[in-house]
């Protein structure tokens, strides 16, 4: 299994570095599989691997000036940083996507972006600055996605029980479980009613 595992990891890089975009669909067809490629390689604990191909991904991004795929990528670097806890990174990948989300005025990337910047918050224990941010992203997630709604609830549901404002969470997680019902994502929605087990202790 293992080695099976690699080997799907080696083959896809190769594949992916041998992608010579020379038009615009060449161009979001690699940064599309890098993509892919790093959310495989984060969920196989291989974070380093996972930052290159998104960097190399987001310059072919800008190369070819595909301001939504840039994005996309500056928010997965972002978030991939933060689950290796370099939060500087983290945030600097973050803010470069929010100015461009909002110059672009994408309110899903930049209600994503946010709320990336205050789970970055939450994990540095800067309780008010997060609370500030998903608050931001609220504003923003109103025109966005059920899902991207969600999960800007559940992120307003963590920054509160942080604060100790359990009632502002219980009603921000029950919000999430809806939607997340709604949607039919069980572990997400369980991931929530943990949460919210927690704001009800």
């Amino acid at each position: 299994m293992r080695r099976l595992g690699s080997a799907g990891v080696s083959g896809e890089g190769e594949r992916s570095k041998g992608l010579t975009p020379s038009t615009i669909e060449g161009a979001q067809t690699e940064v599309r599989l890098r993509r892919k490629l790093s959310a495989f390689l984060r969920s196989r604990g291989l974070g380093t691997r996972a930052i290159d191909e998104l960097m190399a991904a987001l310059a072919t991004a800008r190369a070819h000036k595909l301001g939504t795929d840039e994005n996309r990528c500056q928010l997965a670097l972002a978030e991939v940083h933060m689950y290796l806890g370099d939060y500087p990174a983290a945030s600097e990948h973050a803010f470069a996507g929010l100015i461009l989300a909002r110059a672009q005025k994408d309110n899903e990337l930049a209600a994503m972006l946010l709320k990336t910047l205050a789970h970055v918050a939450i994990f540095k224990g800067e309780t008010q600055l997060a609370i500030e941010r998903v608050e931001q992203a609220a504003a923003h997630a109103q025109s966005a996605s059920e899902s991207t709604r969600a999960e800007v609830m559940y992120t307003r549901g963590r920054a509160q029980i942080h604060a100790g404002n359990y009632t502002a969470a219980v009603d921000a997680l029950l919000q999430a479980v809806d939607l997340y019902h709604a949607r039919g994502w069980v572990e997400l929605e369980a991931k929530s009613h943990n949460n919210l087990g927690a704001a009800l202790y």
